[in-house]
């Protein structure tokens, strides 16, 4: 690369690089938010069962000693699980409702004062080559060690943007919608070659005649490629002026496709200048060969949480999906199944109970309407993203 574009890209990373730490931080689920989220749709899901109003009968008459509370004129029935249900239910509906709320103001806050997607793909890649040039000069670990931070971060953001959102396809390969880091490390870790499409794959097994011209097949190659020749590399510290080298170019690439750029980069437009350094980098990528890290022959001691938290989260897949017949479906089983052990355990505990039109009409329609609800909080709103594809 000359020096007039790393000049050109150095000066855009570091006009950009104070946003980028509050830029990462701002893409990853707040602790806070995640646990009140939970915490209310839980006591929602257990009001509609209704284990809460339930509850609330039997204890709230002995905690204030009486068996009515009276407002004005009004006495409410403390003892009466259908006014506690109907209390549990408009309380906790709305707590979730401002819950999602708050979780959708705050991304449209974070949109307006951080770096667009764009801009921080850009930046993390760019981050890579300084991170490593820095290593290279002093000598600090600390360094190497950031830049295999940034390039996990970039990885999970270049399946967007090649694979972008609503392009789910079966298959045994990690989804659009953002994997666990787990599952990339895993999948990555042990396949000499990701497929980012399989559907080509596909395509060439069942008919012969279907080919791709040779510089979208070279392009493809180098991006099945990419984690044989960055990942283990990056963590053992070998090979680090080729990685820096093809990553300037891949930088390049992502600068040309900020919206925000201007139009023509020297004599070229910022789509010629973007197709020239991916090209370069393919060429570059290909040329070295793969690597993976020696494995220790001491025997490590099975990860039975990490085991379990991958099995989680394949569990949940289904309530995300983005066909949303699945995730209804999804969605109503489960509600449907908590409602029905809801009832079982009331009539357990209740056996003067009796089934009568209320609790019909909740087993009817309470797994309806919660799966309806979840579905909806559960869709991404639409992205308000420029018009070249980001």
């Amino acid at each position: 690369m000359t020096t007039e574009n790393s000049q050109l890209l150095r000066a855009y990373f570091h006009s950009i690089e104070p946003l980028l730490q509050g830029s990462l931080a701002s893409r990853k689920p707040g602790r806070l938010r995640g646990v009140l989220g939970a915490a209310t749709i839980v006591l929602l899901i257990s009001s509609v069962i209704p284990l809460v109003p339930t509850l609330l009968a039997r204890t709230a008459p002995v905690i204030l000693k009486s068996n009515f509370l009276t407002i004005g004129r009004y006495r409410v029935p403390l003892t009466s699980s259908h006014v506690w249900w109907s209390i549990c239910v408009v309380v906790f509906t709305g707590s979730t409702a401002l819950w999602a709320k708050w979780v959708s103001s705050n991304k449209k806050k974070n949109k307006r004062k951080w770096l667009s997607d764009a801009q921080l793909r850009f930046a993390i890649c760019y981050a890579i080559v300084e991170e490593i040039g820095r290593y290279q000069t002093n000598g600090r670990a600390i360094h190497a060690d950031l830049a295999l931070e940034y390039w996990r971060a970039l990885r999970v953001m270049l399946l967007h943007l090649f694979r972008p959102a609503g392009s789910l396809l079966p298959g045994n390969y990690p989804p659009a919608a953002l994997p666990s880091p787990y599952d990339l490390d895993q999948f990555w870790n042990t396949e000499p070659e990701f497929a980012l499409y399989p559907e080509i794959d596909a395509l060439k097994r069942r008919f012969p005649w279907f080919r791709l011209d040779a510089k979208t097949e070279f392009i493809v190659k180098a991006l099945y490629e990419l984690p044989a020749r960055i990942q283990d590399r990056l963590q053992d510290k070998k090979d680090l002026a080729e990685i820096s080298d093809y990553l300037d170019d891949l930088s390049a690439y992502l600068y040309g496709e900020i919206p925000d750029v201007p139009g023509r980069v020297g004599s070229e437009s910022a789509a010629e200048y973007a197709d020239r350094h991916l090209w370069a980098f393919c060429e570059k990528l290909s040329k070295q060969g793969p690597y993976s890290t020696e494995q220790e022959t001491v025997t490590q001691p099975a990860r039975f949480w990490t085991a379990v938290g991958s099995a989680v989260h394949g569990a949940t897949i289904p309530f995300s999906h983005s066909n949303l017949f699945v995730c209804f479906l999804a969605w109503y089983i489960f509600t449907l199944a908590l409602t029905l052990l809801g009832l079982r355990a009331a009539l357990h505990f209740l056996p003067n109970m009796t089934i009568d039109s209320i609790l019909v009409s909740l087993i009817v329609g309470g797994p309806l309407a919660c799966a309806v609800s979840a579905v909806a909080i559960s869709r991404p709103r639409k992205r308000e993203t420029p018009a070249s594809g980001e």
